[in-house]
């Protein structure tokens, strides 16, 4: 992984957690976990990066990745990682995350 894209997303993160409803900030060096959105095989791009408190990196890869492999798939992208379809570690309900369709 290129170190020159981990400080281009830790950079523009201001020090903060990049999600919006988290925006946790550590005064120490390596609190912010830059995560690869779809994977460091589809690209080590700033583009494809996001820097994560450790908490929202949990969250996101044992919650929120395994919606984004269901979508991508409805929506026809092919060749995604099969550990994305795992979500046993956090038990949460489509409700919970606002991802149920009866929202509309």
């Amino acid at each position: 992984r290129d170190p020159k894209v981990r400080a281009a997303v830790r950079h523009r993160s201001g020090g903060m957690c990049e999600r919006e409803a988290c925006g946790e900030q550590r005064d120490y060096a390596g609190f912010l976990d830059v995560h690869h959105i779809l994977g460091a095989e589809k690209g080590d791009r700033v583009w494809n990066c996001v820097a994560l408190c450790p908490n929202c990196h949990r969250v996101f890869d044992e919650v929120l990745r395994p919606y984004l492999h269901r979508a991508l798939e409805e929506f026809g992208i092919s060749d995604l990682p099969n550990s994305w379809k795992k979500s046993n570690k956090i038990t949460v309900t489509e409700q919970d995350l606002s991802l149920d369709n009866n929202d509309a």
